[in-house]
């Protein structure tokens, strides 16, 4: 079986059904012969009880145990009707004339007129929502607060809606051609044809629907993936759901992949991206795994937002007094590489009384788009084998004119006493890091202006210790990365896209 596939036709118990709904244990109808609401059995949909409907023009109907919701197309009116007797509880107006559908539940109204399908508010009847009915000529709505449904006559089909946003999720053809009425819940699915006088049972299996958001917490390793569960298959779980990503459209299971675990519940969940490799564009999908299949949702796409700018040049000044390879003004040479080399290349200072430092040019960037983080400058570090670790070493920008550590301004002329910015080291390779998330020369965001044309990054070493020992400071390698923000989302326009690329 199938969504909209035939569980059950019997003959309405009055010529004409104009609507239908319930749910699982209560299923109300109505009909134009003779103006009449009533009560169906759910096991054979043979008729229970009847009233009077409040006015002539029924044309929708459908609630739940303890509610029921009817409208009457040429009144133009929306009512509550009383469970125990089916009389009218009250009345008001509906957002257009013409109401042609209404269902819901105790907490929901779902209607429909000639151009629209809508919420509607159970304590005044007012508007809470609308949208674009799907068909040309609509003639039925309701559901519960889970799911929607919704029909039309001249088009002969039926819907589910997205309960968010009132979208079509799937259509399915009427069993016969004049569909006048649908209703239901999460296990149930009613239906009329008004041509053939019948009433239906169609099959209401669920659909798995995933969505999934913008990505949030973008950096360089590691991001934030967003989903919903939207809906759960028949089994109304999932054994395993997450997010997969790679770098081709589509990713899988097969791809890299966070594993959240089995859960009953629909809703919002967030998984932790990991190992992602700097400035890389990726695809992400949400998906969940049931007992028949895995299903996945829509791609975003997204960049792992950070760009790596190494020295390229010598800077303003080369005053470092030893290295390994090149000499001054090249030391840059000794620390750009992207693998560390350790001691193969290098620039050192010691012993002396006080910081020497080097000024370094970067490239312009070339990966990075939108809204600038921060700005991490890295440098990897060690000291001789002396006696107690010493602050020896430091790192430090130059924009706007200005140089500036971890404490603010400084003056590098005056390098004894050093301005406070300085990072004890130690007698291991370790990777050091000073961050600015504004540009602190204008106390603006950066810009990528700014990092094209105006940033230099530096070093300043002195003597790890004047005592017996290897008594100095080393730098092997030194590099910038340009933390930024960039997500997309599905559908993604294409001149963004070939931007990223």
């Amino acid at each position: 079986m199938a969504f909209g596939d035939i569980l059950q036709t019997v003959a309405s118990p009055l010529a004409g059904p104009r609507g239908i709904g319930g749910n699982a244990t209560s299923v109300w109808g109505t009909s134009r012969t003779g103006d009449k609401v009533y009560e169906m059995s759910p096991s054979d949909l043979s008729e229970i009880r009847q009233a009077a409907s409040p006015d002539t023009s029924p044309n929708g109907i459908g609630g739940d145990d303890d509610t029921i919701w009817y409208c009457d197309y040429t009144s133009d009116k929306v009512y509550e009707l009383a469970v125990s007797d089916l009389s009218e509880v009250r009345q008001g107006d509906p957002p257009l004339a013409n109401p042609s559908g209404i269902g819901g539940g105790s907490n929901t109204i779902w209607g429909c007129d000639p151009a629209k399908v809508y919420e509607l508010n159970v304590t005044d009847f007012s508007l809470v929502r609308d949208a674009v009915q799907p068909g040309s000529t609509p003639s039925g709505a309701g559901g519960d607060a889970h799911r929607v449904f919704s029909c039309d006559y001249s088009d002969n089909k039926i819907w589910e809606l997205n309960i968010s946003d009132l979208s079509v999720l799937r259509e399915v053809a009427s069993p016969n051609d004049t569909p006048y009425g649908v209703g239901g819940d999460a296990s149930t699915f009613w239906h009329c044809d008004l041509g053939n006088d019948n009433n239906y049972e169609l099959d209401s299996t669920p659909a798995v629907i995933l969505s999934i958001q913008q990505m949030t917490n973008v950096e360089s390793r590691t991001a934030t993936g967003n989903g919903t569960i939207v809906s759960f298959g028949p089994t109304g779980s999932v054994t395993q759901h997450g997010h997969c990503w790679a770098t081709a459209p589509n990713p899988t299971t097969a791809d890299d992949k966070t594993e959240l675990g089995a859960t009953d519940t629909l809703g919002a969940f967030t998984s932790p991206l990991t190992v992602l490799l700097p400035g890389t564009q990726y695809y992400v999908r949400t998906y969940v795994t049931d007992p028949t299949d895995t299903y996945y949702s829509d791609d975003v796409l997204f960049v792992a937002s950070s760009e790596i700018l190494r020295p390229n040049a010598a800077g303003d000044v080369c005053g470092i007094s030893s290295e390994s390879g090149d000499a001054c003004p090249d030391h840059w040479e000794n620390v750009d590489e992207i693998e560390h080399d350790e001691q193969i290349t290098q620039v050192y200072c010691g012993p002396s009384p006080g910081y020497l430092y080097d000024v370094y040019n970067i490239p312009a960037h070339s990966v990075g788009l939108g809204t600038i983080v921060k700005v991490n400058v890295w440098a990897r570090f060690r000291r001789g084998a002396t006696g107690a670790p010493l602050d020896s070493a430091d790192i430090f920008i130059k924009t706007g004119g200005t140089y500036y550590d971890s404490w603010g301004a400084f003056d590098p002329l005056a390098l004894n006493p050093w301005p406070g910015g300085q990072i004890t080291v130690t007698e291991d390779w370790v990777d050091y890091s000073t961050a600015w998330a504004i540009n602190p020369n204008t106390g603006n965001p950066w810009t990528w202006a700014e990092i094209d044309d105006d940033l230099q990054i530096g070093i300043a070493l002195k003597s790890a210790d004047a005592g017996a020992g290897e008594p100095y400071t080393y730098c092997t390698q030194l590099w910038v990365e340009v933390v930024y923000e960039l997500a997309g989302v599905a559908g993604l326009n294409p001149a963004l896209k070939e931007l990223m690329l």
